[in-house]
């Protein structure tokens, strides 16, 4: 058990993650091509950023129900990996592949909250706290089902009509941005203003 002085293991180590993923990338402005390159780049940081926030909120959330989870810090690793994938491929200007790790990272966000959900063995016997979280896991698994088919829509639509570059940056950042608001809406992500 996590003493409240302690910091778990699993935060401090995804926190080292996101920030190594953030900081070994940054320079890679130095290969940018074009206009649509840098949007994509910058949108590709956005996603870890975003992704390293809901990591944060599920901190809070489920706090040292999930925290000392070997299975949930597997889980942890792959999206790690996906994400610094998307965005070695979006150094690429590969926005094609890069928006499948994109896909990949919420597909696995998909199955740890149907994990949770369905096989989670809470260690509390507060069932107020049960309940919250286990609304939390049906929040997250609305969202990331809606936020897959969109893309999933988005890769098919595009494969049949051949979108330019820029429209399908454009779709995919639009897309990712409704799927942004639904984690706030659904209170996923916690992050208040004040």
């Amino acid at each position: 058990m996590v003493r409240a002085y302690q910091k778990s293991f699993d935060t401090v180590l995804f926190d080292t993650l996101f920030g190594l993923i953030l900081f070994f990338n940054i320079d890679l402005f130095i290969d940018i091509k074009d206009t649509n390159h840098l949007i994509w780049y910058l949108f590709s940081f956005f996603v870890a950023i975003h992704w390293w926030l809901a990591f944060k909120s599920s901190d809070d959330a489920f706090g040292s129900e999930v925290n000392s989870s070997f299975v949930d810090i597997i889980f942890g690793i792959i999206y790690i990996i996906f994400i610094g994938y998307a965005i070695l491929l979006a150094r690429n200007y590969d926005y094609m592949g890069s928006s499948l790790f994109i896909l990949a990272v919420i597909f696995m966000d998909f199955l740890w909250a149907l994990v949770w959900k369905c096989f989670g063995k809470w260690s509390t016997k507060n069932k107020i706290r049960i309940t919250l979280m286990e609304d939390e896991l049906t929040h997250t698994l609305w969202a990331d089902a809606i936020g897959m088919f969109s893309i999933v829509m988005l890769l098919v639509i595009n494969a049949v009509f051949m979108f330019t570059a820029t429209q399908f940056i454009q779709a995919m950042i639009l897309l990712y941005a409704i799927y942004v608001v639904l984690t706030f809406k659904l209170d996923i992500i916690d992050l208040k203003f004040y």
